[in-house]
C-alpha cells in the first residue's frame, strides 16, 4: 500500500500490516469499560473478521485492551480497555 503526499508516494506496508493498522484504530475507537466479544467488534468496526482478530490480539499484548473469558462457546473472549 502507499500513498500520494504533497512530497511524493509514501510507503504504508502491506496489504494486511495497513488492514490490521485500520482495524487497531477502529477498535481503540469502539472499546469502552463495558466488555464486548469479539463478534460484537467485528460488527461494531464493520471491518473483516480476520483484520480484527489481529487488532484485538496486538492490542491484547501491547497492553492496551484487556481480554477475559476462555474463548470456548460458553465463555467467549470479552475485550474491554484497560484503565
Amino acid at each position: 500500500m502507499i500513498e500520494l503526499t504533497d512530497a511524493g508516494y509514501v510507503p504504508l506496508g502491506s496489504a494486511v500490516n495497513f488492514a490490521v493498522e485500520e482495524a487497531k484504530r477502529a477498535v481503540r475507537s469502539v472499546l469502552t469499560a463495558e466488555p464486548l466479544t469479539s463478534g460484537q467488534l467485528v460488527e461494531a468496526t464493520g471491518l473483516k473478521r480476520t483484520s480484527v482478530y489481529a487488532a484485538v490480539m496486538e492490542l491484547v499484548e501491547a497492553g492496551v485492551v484487556r481480554r477475559e473469558g476462555k474463548g470456548t462457546k460458553g465463555d467467549p473472549y470479552h475485550h474491554s480497555t484497560v484503565e
